[in-house]
C-alpha cells in the first residue's frame, strides 16, 4: 500500500468517524417547512448531512464541467497543432524538392499545403516560383499576386514577381517593380541594379545599361571590381556595334578606338574597328588594325578574318604577305607559320605549303592535324603511298578535325568565334582552344578550309 493510499483511507475513516460523533451529538429532531404548507420533522444530523452533500455535488459538478472545458479546448489546441506541424512538414518537404530541381514533386507538395491553408504565404511564394521554372509564366504570376494580396509590398514577393515578368518576356512590368524593389529595400541595390542592367541588356538598350553599370560601379566590392570593369567594356562595346547598324561609322568608330586605348586585349574592338575602316574604303587600314589586334591578343580570328577577306577580294598574294607581316611580330610563330601553310594549301601552292608544314614537324611533337596537312600535300603531289601510311597513324591518334573555341571565362565550346559568349555572356573571352598544341611541343588542331580557286581558273569553270 502506498503512503498516497494510507493518507486517502485516514482521512476517509476520519471523515466517517467525524460524522458519526456529529450525528451521536444531534439527536434533536429539527421540524422542517417546505411549500404547500406541509412540516416535516427530521433529525438534526440528517440536515446537517443532507446539506453538505448538497453543496459537496454542487461543487463536483461545478469542478467537472470546468475540468471538460479545460479538456476540450486542449484537444482542441493539441489539433491545431498537428495540424499546423503537419502542413509545415509538408511545407519543408516542398522546400527540400524545390532545392534539388524537383519541381514537379515540389509542386505537389505546395499544392497539398494550399489546400489545408489556401494563405499559407511561404507556399504561395514558391509554387510561383516552381512554376516559373516549369516555364509556365502565367501561373506564376498569379501565385506571386495572390501572395502580394495578402502581404502586401513585401519585398521577397515583390522581386518574385518581377523575375516571373522579366521571364514571361513583360519587361516594362518587370522594370516597374524593380523600380519600386529600390523603394521598398534600398540596402539591396546592388542585386536590384544588377537586375535592371540585365533587363536593359536584354531589351539592346545599352545606353541604359551603361547607366546602371555605373551605379553598380560604386557599389561593388574591391574582389567584383574586375569582373565588373569588363562587363563596362563589353557595354560600350555594344553601343558601337549598335552605332555602326545605324550606319553611324564615325560615332562607332570613336567608341571602338577609346575601347581599345583603354583595354588592349578586348579583342572584339579591334574587329569591328577593322570591319568599320574597311567599310569606308580604307582597307589598308582595316587590315593593319586586325594585325594589331593579332599582335596585342594573340588571337588567330583576326588572321582568318584577314585571309577570308583578301581572297574575297581575289587578292591571295595580299593575304600571304599579311601572314608574313604577322610572323615576324606574332607571340607564337609557330601557330602563325602553320597558318601561313595552311593559307598555301588552300591557295594549291602545295610545294610551299608542304614546305612550311615540314618545317614545323621538326619543332613539334606529333600533332594529328599538321600530319593530317602533310598527308593532304603528299596525296595532292600524286605521292598516295606516303599519304595512305600518315593518314593511318592519324587514325590511330586523331580525334575528328574540328576547330573548337571556347571561353576562358566559363569554359564553354563553341563552334565558331563569337565577341560575346553566348553561355555566360562576357565579351572578349572566346579563343580558339589549342588543346596545348601548337607550341614549342604540340599543334593546335584545325579543320581544313575550303581550297581557294583563282580567278582564271573561275572563269575557265564557268565557261565549261
Amino acid at each position: 500500500m502506498s503512503i498516497k493510499t494510507f493518507v486517502y483511507l485516514i482521512v476517509i475513516f476520519g471523515l466517517i468517524g467525524l460524522f458519526i460523533y456529529l450525528a451521536y451529538l444531534n439527536q434533536a429532531s429539527l421540524p422542517l417547512h417546505f411549500l404547500f404548507n406541509k412540516d416535516i420533522t427530521a433529525p438534526a444530523w440528517s440536515v446537517i448531512f443532507i446539506t453538505f452533500l448538497i453543496g459537496f455535488l454542487t461543487a463536483a459538478i461545478w469542478l467537472f464541467i470546468r475540468s471538460s472545458s479545460w479538456r476540450f479546448a486542449k484537444r482542441k489546441i493539441e489539433k491545431g497543432i498537428q495540424k499546423g506541424r503537419g502542413i509545415e512538414e509538408l511545407y519543408y518537404r516542398g522546400l527540400e524538392a524545390q532545392a534539388k530541381e524537383q519541381h514537379d514533386r515540389a509542386w505537389q507538395y505546395f499544392q497539398q499545403v494550399l489546400r489545408k491553408d489556401n494563405k499559407h504565404l511561404g507556399a504561395l511564394l514558391r509554387a510561383g516560383e516552381t512554376l516559373r521554372a516549369k516555364k509556365n509564366y502565367g501561373e506564376a504570376i498569379g501565385y506571386h499576386l495572390r501572395a502580394k494580396t495578402l502581404a502586401g509590398d513585401n519585398p521577397e514577393i515583390i522581386d518574385a514577381l518581377a523575375e516571373d515578368y522579366f521571364a514571361a518576356g513583360n519587361f516594362k512590368e518587370a522594370n516597374s517593380l524593380y523600380q519600386t524593389l529600390l523603394t521598398l529595400a534600398p540596402e539591396d541595390s546592388l542585386s536590384i541594379y544588377r537586375k535592371l542592367r540585365q533587363l536593359s541588356i536584354e531589351q539592346g538598350n545599352w545606353t541604359e545599361a551603361s547607366q546602371w553599370h555605373q551605379k553598380i560601379l560604386k557599389l561593388v566590392s574591391k574582389e567584383e571590381e574586375a569582373a565588373e570593369i569588363n562587363a563596362g567594356y563589353g557595354l560600350r562595346y555594344q553601343q558601337g556595334v549598335q552605332q555602326m547598324e545605324k550606319g553611324e561609322l564615325k560615332e562607332a568608330e570613336s567608341i571602338f578606338q577609346k575601347l581599345i586605348k583603354s583595354n588592349k586585349s578586348f579583342a572584339p574592338a579591334y574587329m569591328k574597328l577593322g570591319e568599320v575602316m574597311v567599310s569606308r574604303g580604307d582597307e589598308e587600314e582595316g587590315i593593319n588594325t586586325w594585325l594589331e589586334g593579332f599582335q596585342a591578343t594573340g588571337q588567330l580570328i583576326f588572321l582568318n578574318k584577314i585571309e577570308d577577306y583578301y581572297l574575297s577580294h581575289d587578292a591571295p598574294n595580299k593575304a600571304i604577305e599579311a601572314y608574313r607581316r604577322a610572323i615576324s611580330t606574332a607571340r607564337d610563330e609557330l601557330v602563325t607559320r602553320f597558318m601561313l601553310g595552311r593559307l598555301y594549301y588552300r591557295l594549291e601552292m602545295i610545294d610551299k605549303a608542304l614546305d612550311e608544314f615540314l618545317a614545323l614537324e621538326k619543332a613539334v611533337s606529333y600533332s594529328p592535324t599538321l600530319q593530317y596537312f602533310i598527308a593532304k600535300c603528299y596525296q595532292k603531289r600524286d605521292e598516295d603511298k606516303k599519304a595512305a601510311d600518315i593518314f593511318k597513324n592519324i587514325i590511330k591518334h586523331c580525334e575528328p578535325l574540328n576547330v573548337i573555341y571556347r571561353c576562358t571565362d566559363c569554359g564553354t565550346g563553341h563552334t565558331f568565334w563569337q565577341d560575346r559568349c553566348s553561355h555566360c555572356g562576357r565579351w572578349s573571352t572566346i579563343h580558339v582552344d589549342l588543346r596545348g598544341e601548337l607550341t614549342s611541343e604540340e599543334i593546335v588542331d584545325f579543320v581544313s578550309s575550303p581550297v581557294f580557286t583563282p580567278p582564271s581558273e573561275k572563269k575557265t569553270k564557268k565557261g565549261s
